[in-house]
């Protein structure tokens, strides 16, 4: 939904005085592919508040989040893993570039395993494995190596095909109940 790796990057950039890319991050542990000398600022910035009000949605996210909301047989809760210090600004963030998704439909967590829903999309395979869920793993440079058919995930390059993947596992849903009733 949001484009935290460049607000994050231009931040780094910002502070350091560095012209790093978004292609650095290779990882999704930052502070692996980032200097060591700024091994600190690199792990707590994802912390800042101040990180969502530089983020910006990706694109089309809203166009399709919307296109999902208005479907009555599905339901749109935004899940994310946050540190208690961004929650507000992650979540201002939201309703501000996503106002059609239900302020009650916001879900901080620790862990996304522990929800009891039919799909996730994601760019953190780690946010992926183990959840008895459909998984949706937006394509990105960090995630590259993680193998995403061998671990139960469907990849996406964006968010025109993660949409069309939960509309294709929405129709495969409603034809397995069609044979029960």
């Amino acid at each position: 939904m949001v484009q935290s790796a460049k607000a994050y990057i231009n931040l780094i950039n910002y502070y350091t005085g560095e012209h790093f890319t978004v292609n650095l991050l290779t990882q999704y542990d930052t502070t692996k592919v980032l200097p060591k000398k700024y091994e600190k600022l690199a792990n707590d910035l994802w912390d800042w508040p101040i990180l969502y009000k530089y983020a910006q949605p990706l694109t089309d996210s809203q166009q399709y989040i919307k296109r999902l909301c208005d479907n009555k047989n599905i339901e749109v809760y935004i899940v994310t893993v946050s540190h208690p210090n961004v929650m507000k600004s992650k979540s201002d963030f939201i309703q501000r570039e996503y106002p059609f998704v239900s302020q009650n439909n916001i879900i901080f967590t620790h862990k996304k395993q522990l929800l009891s829903i039919d799909c996730l999309i994601d760019d953190n395979p780690a946010n992926l494995i183990g959840g008895k869920y459909h998984k949706i793993l937006f394509d990105y440079v960090w995630n590259k190596s993680f193998n995403a058919r061998f671990n139960g995930c469907i990849r996406c390059k964006d968010w025109s095909d993660a949409y069309d993947e939960v509309i294709r596992e929405l129709e495969a849903y409603k034809q397995v109940q069609e044979l029960y009733e």
